[in-house]
């Protein structure tokens, strides 16, 4: 997989973005991909905006070729936990975690409150986003500024914040507002130092006053996640060593899928529906809206 993560920027921060909005509301089980027998979860705020049709299209293509060679034996919920991996190890250079395997698919899509567990792109204020980490065990609030750093990759839509934006409050504010103005279609670097390597420039920007969304713009206010912003501003090794511990932490949340399967006809529908065609209604990779807008 490391010839199209080359080839395409737009992979990586897609792959870590489904890891984080597939395990963090109700486990590690590629709930995300499924399109019934519930409302597609792609549909709920905040994943409309950050599932990326290539990072979709590869996981498909790395199932096709593994149950080619292996049969039905390794679930799209493994597959998309060691893609994220190889992901962060592509564009994070020393960071890297150890990965247990054996989850089995869900059998249908997270709900709406379960992926309101996710905060929003446009929180104001840290404590919010503290209170929905703790609810997942994350209770600690280096584990926020480490989550959200993984803001120093990836692009977002102007909708993703268009509120930061709007408000036309700083300078950086007023040069977002310019660029959605002139462009519709502009993707802004969550990072605009380094906005392909996951890296600590994020947290500068952001004691800067140059976050690009709401909820990065929150953490710089609050002392509670600011004393931490400082800390991996500066230690960029404990960074690395932090944020590996951390991502290795996300797939133990709620001890993944207690009932559920290996999916055999594609990772976008259960096995009961069968080998034919899709499901009516099924959000197609070209509809979705890209890999640029990050969950919080």
């Amino acid at each position: 997989m490391y010839l199209p993560l080359r080839t395409d920027s737009t992979l990586a921060p897609g792959l870590i973005r489904l890891y984080f909005n597939d395990c963090f509301p109700n486990s590690c089980d590629a709930s995300i991909f499924l399109t019934w027998p519930n409302t597609p979860e792609c549909l709920y705020e905040p994943n409309k905006y950050i599932l990326t049709g290539s990072a979709w299209d590869l996981i498909e293509s790395l199932r096709r070729s593994v149950h080619a060679e292996c049969g039905a034996t390794v679930s799209c919920a493994d597959i998309l936990v060691v893609a994220a991996r190889e992901a962060v190890k592509f564009v994070g250079g020393t960071i890297n975690f150890p990965m247990p395997l054996g989850r089995l698919d869900g059998l249908a899509p997270a709900t709406s409150l379960e992926v309101s567990s996710i905060p929003s792109a446009r929180t104001q204020q840290a404590s919010v986003m503290l209170a929905k980490f703790a609810s997942r065990g994350f209770d600690h609030p280096a584990e926020l500024v480490l989550f959200l750093g993984a803001h120093s990759i990836g692009r977002a839509h102007c909708e993703s914040f268009k509120d930061r934006a709007d408000r036309q409050n700083d300078d950086f504010s007023r040069k977002l507002f310019w660029h959605c103005q002139n462009d519709k279609t502009w993707l802004q670097p969550l990072d605009y130092i380094t906005p392909d390597r996951l890296d600590t420039s994020y947290y500068a920007n952001v004691l800067a006053g140059e976050g690009v969304l709401t909820s990065d713009m929150a953490l710089g206010s609050d002392p509670r996640t600011r004393s931490w912003v400082e800390f991996y501003m500066n230690n960029p090794d404990n960074f690395a060593d932090d944020f590996s511990i951390l991502m290795g932490r996300l797939f133990t949340v709620r001890g993944g899928a207690r009932r559920g399967e290996i999916r055999k006809y594609g990772c976008f529908k259960i096995n009961a529906v069968g080998p034919g065609a899709g499901i009516p209604g099924v959000v197609s990779s070209s509809e979705q809206e890209g890999a640029a807008a990050s969950s919080a």
